[in-house]
């Protein structure tokens, strides 16, 4: 009973850093968010203000956006406000949507597993290859792809927290 109190113990601290985690990644989310703003105000002023386009602000702003949607994606499914199709959930009671996401958890996680290991391979491939942007900035390419795995890796673990919350609930006796 002493080693399971432990590792309980050291699973919620393990949480607690994690959702520590996830907000600081959707504070930098919501700065690029207000980066975004600034730099394509920027574009658009120089485009129709001076005539004169700033060739970057294309190419940063989609890294951006990219950063954006993977900074913000744990944050996202621990407030539960993630996009859902219900069409089928929505025929179920609490309970049975409850056994229908102990179902489901083990392919999401699996998937989310498969996708950030093999984003972690392609972006230390690509910093060890020293491949860097095709367009205007010539920046190294693992800057803009590493927002990617971080972001799936951090959401994997969410899932899983959330998978085994999901869990716990079910064993409750009322569940």
């Amino acid at each position: 009973m002493l080693i399971f109190n432990r590792i309980a113990k050291a699973a919620i601290r393990l949480a607690h850093v994690l959702d520590s985690l996830a907000t600081v990644l959707n504070i930098v989310a919501a700065l690029i968010l207000i980066a975004m703003a600034i730099i394509m105000t920027y574009g658009v002023i120089t485009r129709y203000a001076f005539q004169s386009p700033a060739l970057f602000v294309d190419e940063i702003t989609i890294y951006l956006l990219v950063a954006l949607i993977f900074f913000g994606a744990a944050y996202t499914l621990r407030q539960g406000t993630h996009v859902r199709v219900d069409l089928l959930t929505s025929r179920f009671g609490p309970k049975g949507r409850l056994r229908l996401r102990i179902v489901t958890w083990p392919v999401a996680i699996a998937f989310l597993a498969v996708v950030s290991w093999q984003t972690w391979q392609h972006c230390l491939t690509t910093k060890e290859l020293g491949r860097t942007a095709l367009m205007l900035t010539d920046l190294p390419l693992w800057i803009p792809i590493l927002p990617i795995p971080l972001g799936l890796s951090v959401f994997l673990v969410a899932a899983l927290r959330l998978a085994v919350r999901d869990f716990l609930e079910l064993r409750k006796p009322n569940a």
